[in-house]
């Protein structure tokens, strides 16, 4: 009897690990780069609320993913964990002189429009995006 409730115990512990390390959907580097682009402000707005998040999905990004689908004109594969393949943003790149990209491993698709200050990026590091087969700066 006592065996078979520290079996239950360590089968329970054992589910709960597996469960908890496959519930990370995302990519835990990329939603860093993520987040330090979301952070970025223009005039009016964060990028975050131009790209469909609110102050109280920010709250959360640290212990959710829900935030990820919530974002506007992203696209990711069906890796586990997933991998973000497309980016078609109009975000503020005012504070911007570089833009790092190169955490982005499977970006198919990079297009980000701002015409309004394209001219303050000085580079886009894009050396880890062999898969890049679209960039549009506009």
């Amino acid at each position: 009897m006592k065996g078979s409730f520290k079996l239950s115990i360590f089968i329970i512990l054992f589910l709960g690990i597996i469960f908890s390390v496959k519930s990370q959907n995302y990519h835990e580097k990329e939603k860093e780069v993520l987040r330090t682009i979301l952070r970025q402000s223009g005039d009016r707005e964060t990028n975050f609320n131009k790209l469909g998040l609110s102050v109280s999905d920010t709250l959360n990004w640290y212990t959710s993913e829900a935030w990820l689908s919530k974002l506007h004109n992203v696209k990711w594969n069906n890796l586990r964990p997933s991998r973000l393949t497309e980016m078609n943003w109009n975000i503020y790149k005012k504070s911007l002189k570089e833009i790092d990209f190169s955490d982005f491993e499977y970006l198919e698709v990079l297009k980000l429009i701002d015409n309004n200050v394209i001219p303050h990026i000085s580079s886009v590091i894009i050396n880890n995006n062999y898969k890049l087969n679209t960039l549009s700066l506009s």
